[in-house]
């Protein structure tokens, strides 16, 4: 019999904990179980305490590194690479350059929200592509890399304060990951370029043929303030049966960017409404609207 199979099957959860000690506590499971206790930055709200004890205790009655002998060749992979992340922003503070130190000091802060280097970048000229890289890196998404999956949404912060416009593009395409943790605050950025975000949203909301990316210029547009240019914009693609019809969520988000309507598009609205094709799960957001009005 193997050393492998001599332990009990891990499922996901348990080798997703593996990797995180080899990446982020070298190796030590006293050192993750220290940070855990204290409910620090980093803290994954699947990792129970008691998980990570019962693994320790595992690997303590083996004498034999859990993740070496129970990771696929796939997640050990993954690992290396995290650790030579770690390695390459270590390498930035022995080389005391401006720049990269200031990037990884983004990277590696264990503050709740680190004003302090978020104000040093925005003070820094050449910070922009470092930002627009870290938000266009799949990898600073993912709480396993350095960060634990927060960077984005520093850097966003960022990009958001620094106001150059050529951000907006490349935030939107960020959205692309699809993470709920940091959508929020690649949006606020997106939104806070007001009137020429407006306009690049409203382009990607009209785009044909349909993809993805004109339901996230919807969600972008339903934080911008009620006007009936982007009212306008969505009625137009309401009035299309195969959108109204076929593409739901879609249709939500349109529905809540028609608060304000000029008269005409407010009787295109109604007459949607009374149509018996009009889905019976957008009732309630589309009367919700047409009180708005009133």
């Amino acid at each position: 019999m193997t050393d492998y199979e001599s332990f009990p099957l891990l499922d996901a959860l348990e080798l997703e904990i593996l990797m995180h000690k080899e990446v982020h506590f070298s190796s030590s499971f006293d050192e993750m179980l220290a940070y855990y206790k204290k409910d620090s930055i980093g803290c994954m709200p699947d990792f129970s305490i008691t998980t990570i004890e019962k693994l320790k205790a595992l690997e303590e009655s083996s004498k034999k590194n859990l993740a070496e002998m129970l990771l696929p060749d796939s997640a050990k992979e993954e690992v290396v690479k995290a650790k030579k992340m770690y390695i390459s922003l270590r390498e930035a503070y022995d080389k005391n350059q401006a720049l990269p130190k200031l990037v990884s000091d983004l990277i590696l802060t264990e503050e709740n929200f680190p004003e302090k280097e978020i104000d040093a970048l925005i003070k820094e000229k050449n910070a922009f592509d470092s930002l627009i890289k870290i938000i266009s890196s799949e990898t600073f998404y993912d709480p396993m890399y350095p960060g634990y999956g927060r960077t984005p949404i520093f850097a966003a912060k960022c990009l958001q304060q620094m106001g150059n416009p050529d951000a907006i593009i490349p935030l939107f395409e960020a959205l692309s990951e699809d993470n709920f943790f940091t959508d929020e605050a690649i949006i606020d950025a997106i939104c806070s370029f007001k009137e020429k975000a407006e306009e690049f949203l409203l382009k990607q909301l009209q785009s044909m043929p349909l993809s993805k990316e004109n339901e996230q210029a919807a969600i972008c547009l339903t934080h911008f303030a009620p006007s009936e240019k982007i009212g306008n914009a969505c009625i137009k693609l309401l009035e299309d049966k195969n959108i109204l019809l076929k593409k739901p969520t879609l249709s939500v988000y349109l529905i809540l960017s028609c608060t304000k309507l000029s008269k005409e598009d407010q009787e295109k609205f109604k007459k949607l409404t009374q149509d018996k094709s009009f889905p019976s799960h957008l009732e309630m957001d589309a009367k919700l609207i047409m009180r708005a009005w009133q």
